[in-house]
C-alpha cells in the first residue's frame, strides 16, 4: 500500500503499455489560470515520440469547482494528461512529496503549477536523462514577473553543465540558490521513494524536499544542466503577505537544522553548513568564501523585520551546529541575535506608532464631522 493513498473525488489515469522514462507531475491547488498555461506549455511538447517516453499527471489538493472543471477540460484536450483529485486538502507538503509514489516513470519531475517550460524543454530533459543517467538532475532557470510580462533574470546561473561525483558536491556548489524552486529538480523515482514519507510530510519546514534530496542522494550521481527552458514567476504565492517572513525564518533555523541532522546521520562533515555555498547566483565553480552560515545570519535579520526571532531551543540547536564551523561563528550568532531583537523592538515600535496615528486620524475625522454638523 502506498503511503500517499487518500480518498479521491475523481481521477483519470491513462493506460501506458510500458514504463515511461519521465513522469512530469504537477501538484496544484486553486491556481486555475496559471495551471492552464503550465499544462499547455508542457503538453504541447509531448509529441513526435515523446508521448512514449513521458507521462503528464496533475495531482489536485481539493481545489474549487472552477479549477476542477479546468483540469477535466485540459484532460479532454490533451490525451497525454492524467489527473488525480483529492477529496480533501492533504496539505502542501503532501502534494509536493507524493508524486514519486504516483509516478510510473523511471524519473520524477515535480513541476510547479504556476511555472512555465519553454519549447524544447521536455526534449532537452529527456536527452540529458538518456545520455547521463544521473540519480538527480538540477536545472537552470529564468525569472519573470508575476504576469510574465517582463523577464527579470535571463539566466539564474552562469556556469556550464557539470556532472558531479555525488549530490553532496553539487549541494556544496549550489546550496539554496536553486533547489527550493521545485521545478528545477528531477529525481530517480526508485531512490525518491527511499525515505519515510510520513516523516517528511510532518517536517517543520516549507522545504522538506531539500532535506530529502540530501538524505536520498548525498552519495549518488548528480548532474547540473545550464540549459535554460524553465521560467519561474515571482510574487505569486497564495499568501504573499506572510510568504517572505516564513521563508526567512525557515532558511535561518528550521531548514539548516534539519539538514545538519541528516548530514550527521549519513556521515557528512560536522562543519557541513560551512561547506555549502551561501551565494544566490552561481557564476563560478570556484569555492566561495560566502557559506550557508552567512545566509543563516542574513535570514535571521530579515525574519526579525517581519516580527520573528529565534526561540531558545532554535538558538541552542544553532549554537551546537555552529560549534563545528569557523571559530568566530558563535560570536557572530550572538551579535546577529542581539541585532535581530533590536530590529524586532524597533519594528514593534513602528507598528505601535502607526496604530496610534491611525487612531488619532480617526478621532480628528470624528470631531470634524461633529463640528460640521
Amino acid at each position: 500500500m502506498s503511503p500517499t493513498e487518500c480518498a479521491l473525488s475523481d481521477s483519470l489515469v491513462r493506460p501506458m503499455d510500458h514504463e515511461p522514462l519521465l513522469s512530469i507531475v504537477i501538484p496544484t491547488y486553486n491556481r486555475p489560470n496559471e495551471l492552464i498555461l503550465t499544462v499547455q506549455c508542457i503538453a504541447d511538447q509531448i509529441k513526435d515520440g515523446l508521448e512514449k517516453k513521458v507521462e503528464l499527471l496533475i495531482t489536485d489538493n481539493a481545489s474549487d469547482v472552477e479549477t476542477l472543471d479546468i483540469i477535466r477540460a485540459l484532460a479532454d484536450q490533451y490525451p497525454v494528461l492524467s489527473f488525480i483529485i483529492h477529496a480533501e486538502n492533504q496539505g502542501g507538503s503532501f502534494n509536493v512529496l507524493a508524486p514519486a509514489w504516483r509516478a510510473r516513470g523511471e524519473y520524477t519531475w515535480v513541476f510547479g503549477s504556476d511555472d512555465i517550460l519553454l519549447d524544447g524543454g521536455v526534449e532537452n530533459v529527456v536527452e540529458i536523462l538518456e545520455r547521463e543517467s544521473p540519480s538527480y538532475l538540477l536545472l537552470n532557470k529564468k525569472v519573470a514577473n508575476r504576469d510574465l510580462s517582463e523577464l527579470l533574470i535571463n539566466s539564474m546561473h552562469q556556469v556550464p553543465d557539470r556532472r558531479f561525483a555525488n549530490f553532496y558536491e553539487l549541494f556544496c556548489t549550489f546550496g539554496l540558490a536553486q533547489m527550493p524552486f521545485i521545478s528545477a529538480n528531477i529525481e530517480k523515482t526508485e531512490i525518491a521513494r527511499s525515505v519515510d514519507f510520513e516523516k517528511y510530510v510532518k517536517m517543520p519546514t516549507g522545504h522538506p524536499h531539500i532535506v530529502g534530496y540530501l538524505e536520498k542522494y548525498a552519495f549518488s550521481s548528480a548532474y547540473y544542466s545550464s540549459s535554460n527552458y524553465l521560467v519561474h514567476r515571482t510574487g505569486n504565492s497564495l499568501h504573499i503577505e506572510n510568504y517572505h517572513t516564513t521563508n526567512f525564518i525557515d532558511y535561518a533555523a528550521y531548514l539548516p537544522l534539519l539538514l545538519t541532522e541528516v548530514a550527521r546521520k549519513i556521515g557528512l562533515p560536522l562543519d557541513f553548513l560551512e561547506q555549502v555555498t551561501g551565494q544566490k547566483n552561481i557564476n563560478s565553480y570556484d569555492k566561495s568564501s560566502i557559506t550557508m552560515v552567512d545566509g543563516i545570519f542574513e535570514n535571521l535579520l530579515r525574519a526579525a523585520s517581519g516580527g520573528v526571532v529565534l526561540d531558545l531551543a532554535q538558538r541552542s540547536a544553532l549554537e551546537d551546529a555552529l560549534a563545528y564551523c569557523q571559530p568566530h561563528r558563535l560570536a557572530q550568532l550572538s551579535e546577529v541575535s542581539e541585532q535581530a531583537r533590536t530590529v524586532l523592538t524597533l519594528q514593534q515600535q513602528v507598528t505601535n506608532a502607526e496604530a496610534y496615528l491611525a487612531n488619532y486620524k480617526s478621532i480628528l475625522m470624528h470631531l470634524s464631522r461633529n463640528y460640521a454638523a
